[in-house]
C-alpha cells in the first residue's frame, strides 16, 4: 500500500495520511465486498456444481458410503474438528466483512488467520491420510474438490448476510 505525504499537521502525527474514506471504499469494492448476493451466486454456481459433481462421482465410483467410514478412525475425527474450526474462522471473517487484504494490520484478524492456517493444514493432512486407502491417487482431487465445494457454498450463503 502506498502512503501519501501531506503537510505536517494534516493527517497522521508523522506527516503521512494513511487512507481516505474514498480509497477504503474503492478497495472494498474491488475486493468484492459490495457485490450483490445474486451476483455472487451467479459467478460461483459453476464452481459449486463442478466441485460437487467431482465429490459425488468419486464417492459413486469408489462406492464409499458417505458416513459409514466416519466412525472408523480417530484421525478422521481430529480432521473434522480442525475443518469445523476452519469453517468457524471463515464465517467469522465473512460475516464481519473483514478485508482480507489487510488481515495483518489487526491483532484479532491476524490470530484468526493463523488459527485458520493451522487448522487447514491439519485437516488436509488428516483427510489425505484417512482417504488415501479408499481413493488412492485421486485423494487430492477428492479432498480439494470437497474444500472448494464447502467454502464456495459458504461464501454464497454468507453473501446474503
Amino acid at each position: 500500500m502506498q502512503r501519501r505525504v501531506t503537510p505536517r499537521g494534516q493527517g497522521g502525527s508523522d506527516g503521512t495520511q494513511d487512507d481516505t474514506a474514498a480509497a477504503a471504499r474503492r478497495r472494498a469494492a474491488s475486493s468484492g465486498a459490495f457485490d450483490h448476493p445474486l451476483q455472487v451466486l451467479y459467478s460461483t454456481l459453476p464452481t459449486v456444481i463442478v466441485s460437487g459433481a467431482i465429490v459425488v462421482c468419486l464417492h459413486h465410483f469408489k462406492s464409499v458410503p458417505f458416513f459409514s467410514l466416519a466412525s472408523a478412525s480417530w484421525i478422521y475425527h481430529t480432521g473434522v474438528v480442525s475443518f469445523l474450526l476452519l469453517i468457524g474462522v471463515f464465517l467469522y471473517m465473512q460475516l464481519a466483512h473483514i478485508d482480507y487484504n489487510q488481515w495483518q494490520e489487526h491483532d484479532s484478524t491476524r490470530q484468526a488467520v493463523q488459527i485458520a492456517t493451522a487448522s487447514c493444514l491439519h485437516s488436509l493432512v488428516t483427510y489425505f491420510v484417512y482417504w488415501a486407502p479408499h481413493f488412492g491417487w485421486l485423494t487430492p482431487v477428492y479432498v480439494i474438490a470437497w474444500y472448494v465445494f464447502v467454502f464456495t457454498s459458504l461464501s454464497v450463503i454468507s453473501s446474503f448476510f
